[in-house]
């Protein structure tokens, strides 16, 4: 049976958990072979590879530093050594690394919040859009964040502004590349249950607080954004692109 992604390589960056890893998975379950980058999460890689391979589709974890030019180039090397084609890039990894107020906020992590969650998303891009553009009906997919629109006062706007970023740059490429058939859009999940968040330092009264803004009363799954990820890459949505859409259980 024809799934969505017959035989199309998606390339997803953070696949070892949470959104990335079911992205992975989702897009397996559609037909594609898999290559993930990492940084750390030997565990979690070896988890997305079972899963991935369990679809009988064929899957690579590479452990690179999605900030550093040399080891991006050479994570593109070695998925076009091992597959010869790229179609889909997910540029899923990124996180608040740490919350703090604006006046609080230090040089280090504002810069190592930029280099994670845009800088990470310019060298990846760069580097797969040669093969990309390739041929046409390919697509990239740059997870964003509901932060991108609200600002996150108080705590995160460090990550809302380098996610604001994934936005423009979004629609840049969407308009430099689609006249070579390459689709680029973005998601913006609210607050999605992963294993991210639930080691990261938010308080009960903030899960409260986010609860409260959710018109749906629950926090997101990450099978929930791989759903739309696998719309976005498959020729369902084929005439979208140069977007930024929200999936937020209603958070505005």
């Amino acid at each position: 049976m024809e799934t969505k992604l017959t035989d199309k390589v998606a390339v997803i960056t953070g696949g070892s958990s949470g959104i990335g890893q079911a992205i992975a998975c989702a897009m397996a379950a559609e037909g594609a072979d898999i290559a993930i980058a990492y940084l750390s999460n030997d565990s979690g890689a070896q988890a997305t590879l079972d899963r991935v391979q369990a679809f009988g589709r064929k899957c690579i974890a590479l452990k690179t530093d999605v900030t550093k030019k040399a080891q991006v180039d050479a994570f593109a090397a070695k998925v076009l050594e091992e597959f010869d084609r790229v179609n889909i890039l997910v540029n899923n990894a990124g996180f608040t690394i740490r919350r703090s107020t604006f006046l609080d906020l230090d040089e280090d992590l504002w810069d190592r919040c930029m280099d994670l969650n845009l800088k990470s998303v310019y060298l990846c891009s760069q580097a797969f859009i040669p093969a990309l553009i390739h041929a046409p009906g390919n697509a990239i997919i740059n997870m964003s964040s509901v932060a991108s629109r609200t600002g996150s006062p108080k705590e995160t706007i460090h990550y809302a502004v380098a996610k604001a970023g994934i936005n423009t740059l979004t629609l840049g490429l969407a308009k430099e590349f689609g006249e070579k058939g390459l689709r680029v859009n973005a998601i913006a999940p609210g607050t999605i249950e992963t294993p991210l968040l639930a080691k990261s330092d938010t308080s009960q009264a903030w899960r409260d607080g986010r609860l409260k803004n959710t018109v749906l009363g629950r926090f997101g799954k990450p099978e929930e954004i791989a759903a739309l990820a696998v719309y976005l890459a498959s020729d369902n949505g084929s005439f979208i692109t140069g977007q930024v859409i929200d999936v937020n259980g209603g958070r505005f």
